[in-house]
């Protein structure tokens, strides 16, 4: 089932990154293939977001992540929040355990009755949700966890000001439609947190970070004018057809959807222009009570799954980012919900970096130059969304 993901992981390298590094470029992804190299760029004067440090941050984990078992060999292997888990409890973090399952009513806020009478019949059995998508016996207890978990994190959130939580959950949940599960996602956490408190009166705002398309979010709330969807991915990693930056919503939600598909091989310069240029702006005009975020690290550069070159400490400034987007009309209100993050030797210190940032660790300018593609990228979504 891997072998579809890493097929898709390998995207063209653009010729100016290979030229920049003196010589051919070796993706990290690929069995058996030679490590990628660093570019040996300039600084650059990127602003980089520094300020508040977080008030009240709570990291919830659900009791069941370690029954979701999809296969021996399968990328979202128990082993990555085993690792994530013992990083953060290693930097000083403390972790709650959570035992809420979502309910079938809460699940068909988002999800199609069908399709969770589906998911649900699976349980104790397992099956296939497509070909890479599979469950075991105990994966629906898993998923229900996972939601539910996603749930009391946007509950928590509503004790008032300047609260941040981070549900580390499995099976992720961002490629999950209405209608179905794609993508190791069975159920949609984020979107499920989101809408609950959409419901509630709150405007929402989903900063989604992970490498792949949030296409499953965007899909939820695509015709919704009280969510922002901001999707910062590698452009055609996967899906293949979706987060194009000519998506921008439809109906009443049409401009609720800013899609920024980066090149493949982008750096931390790209992350940084996209979010001063593009999602605080955008944020900003939005005005959200509250600011979620997928929170994926298979940007990293190690990651199997991925094609982007963003290192270690870069994560922090991703942490800075969800920081200043939360500051002005959402009090510091923020929800992270895991997504994806596959290289489980790099998972713990990329999360330790990411929270970090979010308590105001100071971040520096990114070390890298921007490619032409990359900044005219960032700039046509600009146009499109009227950020000029």
């Amino acid at each position: 089932m891997a072998v579809a993901w890493v097929r898709r992981a390998q995207a063209t390298i653009p010729p100016e990154l290979v030229e920049s590094a003196g010589g051919p470029f070796f993706p990290r992804w690929s069995d058996g293939a030679t490590p990628g190299v660093d570019l040996p760029v300039p600084m650059t004067n990127l602003r980089v977001p520094v300020g508040w440090s977080c008030h009240m941050l709570s990291i919830l984990l659900g009791v069941s992540d370690n029954l979701h078992e999809p296969g021996r060999g399968h990328p979202d292997s128990p082993e990555r929040l085993t690792r994530l888990v013992g990083s953060l409890s290693a930097a000083g973090y403390e972790i709650s355990r959570c035992s809420r399952e979502a309910t079938r009513d809460e699940l068909i806020t988002i999800h199609e009755p069908t399709y969770v009478d589906r998911v649900l019949g699976l349980d104790g059995i397992g099956g296939a949700l497509d070909q890479e998508t599979l469950l075991g016996p105990s994966s629906v207890k898993a998923a229900l966890n996972a939601a539910g978990t996603a749930l009391e994190m946007s509950d928590d959130l509503l004790g008032g000001n300047d609260r941040q939580s981070f549900a580390l959950v499995r099976p992720p949940g961002h490629h999950a439609r209405p209608g179905g599960g794609a993508g190791y996602c069975v159920f949609n956490n984020v979107a499920l947190a989101a809408e609950r408190l959409r419901r509630k009166g709150l405007r929402v705002c989903i900063l989604d970070w992970d490498v792949h398309h949030g296409d499953g979010t965007e899909d939820a709330f695509s015709a919704n004018s009280d969510v922002l969807f901001v999707s910062i991915h590698s452009d055609g990693l996967f899906p293949e057809d979706t987060g194009r930056a000519a998506d921008v919503g439809r109906a009443a939600g049409r401009g609720c959807t800013v899609n920024i598909p980066l090149p493949a091989g982008s750096t931390l310069a790209a992350y940084a222009l996209a979010t001063d240029r593009v999602i605080l702006p955008a944020v900003r005009r939005f005005g959200p009570d509250v600011v979620l975020s997928s929170v994926g690290f298979d940007a990293h550069e190690r990651d199997p799954q991925g094609n982007m070159l963003l290192k270690t400490g870069d994560f922090a400034y991703v942490g800075s980012a969800i920081r200043m987007a939360a500051t002005g009309s959402a009090s510091g209100r923020i929800g992270m919900v895991l997504e994806g993050g596959y290289d489980v030797e790099m998972i713990g210190q990329c999360a330790v970096e990411l929270l970090r940032g979010l308590e105001g660790k100071s971040v520096e300018s990114p070390a890298q130059d921007l490619t032409e593609e990359e900044r005219s990228r960032i700039e046509e979504v600009a146009k499109i969304h009227g950020l000029e």
